[in-house]
């Protein structure tokens, strides 16, 4: 395992980003836990194990398991699998199982520790880092949460190489709205000079675009871990529009990146109106 970065965060408590080699170098890494722990999978990541952990919890793939029957499902697993303080909850997969199984482990037993695997690249450059947990609740997205860093973070690149185009483009425009509010023009310039490796797939241009992501992101939680100085707000750029489109399709029609996108649109387009951009 590389270290990519570390960052305190919410409660003082540090994340620790880690690139590892492969997969055999994460699975060798995660073994380390013992059995002290509880896997929440997707029903979309749960197939990339040929022997799945004994300890788990298979969620249903999208933003509908997002919600309070999926965290006590998590919760009564965890229960079921006697993990106690010393436990750890390792979640597997994209941003809404990133966001709910990190929810989990922050109220169960008043916090236990949390690895995420983030597994799409929308994950990797955004879900998984910054401390925020969530779920929906009566059809608004995100509006049930706590702050709760991850204690480590293990991107594994070769795993975006089971993406679908459609999912993987979603997560670029994470990417792409993350390079407008970047202090520099470093991640543009990579997002130019690399656009035919990075869409292609290419593993080291992937890892310096989600290094320079990360990067930014950690400049605007660092400063307001909590959101309560206004700095991180930056970081919802796009999402107020993102999150009504979703909401009124039911989270259905668009994935988040899509929304992201046509709401940092919407963002500008307003913003010329109002005449500050």
């Amino acid at each position: 395992m590389k270290p990519l970065m570390s960052a305190p965060l919410a409660n003082n408590q540090e994340t620790r980003v880690f690139l590892s080699e492969g997969v055999a170098d994460l699975a060798e890494h995660l073994g380390n836990y013992g059995r002290s722990v509880l896997w929440v999978f997707d029903s979309n990541t749960v197939k990339l194990f040929k022997q799945v952990p004994h300890s788990h919890i298979v969620l249903q793939a999208g933003e509908s398991s997002k919600t309070f029957v999926s965290l006590e499902r998590i919760i009564a697993a965890a229960l079921e699998e006697g993990l106690s303080r010393d436990g750890r909850i390792i979640a597997f997969g994209g941003g809404m199982v990133c966001d709910i199984a990190s929810l989990a482990a922050s109220v169960y037993m008043r916090g236990i520790a949390l690895t995420l695997v983030p597994t799409s690249l929308l994950a990797m450059v955004d879900a998984a880092f910054g401390g925020k947990t969530s779920i929906d609740y009566r059809g608004v997205k995100n509006v049930v949460g706590t702050f709760y860093p991850a204690q480590e973070i293990l991107i594994t690149i070769d795993l975006l190489r089971s993406l679908s185009e459609r999912e993987y483009n979603s997560g670029l425009a994470e990417v792409i709205r993350t390079a407008l509010l970047s202090g520099d023009e470093a991640l543009y310039r990579h997002l130019v000079v690399k656009k035919r490796q990075i869409l292609s797939r290419d593993t080291e241009a992937i890892a310096e675009m989600i290094r320079l992501s990360l990067a930014t992101k950690k400049h605007y939680v660092v400063e307001d871990p909590e959101d309560q100085k206004g700095v991180r707000k930056m970081l919802n750029f796009g999402h107020t529009f993102a999150h009504a489109l979703e909401s009124t399709f039911h989270f259905g029609q668009f994935n988040h990146g899509e929304a992201v996108a046509w709401g940092c649109c919407r963002a500008l387009e307003v913003g010329i109106q109002l005449g500050v951009t």
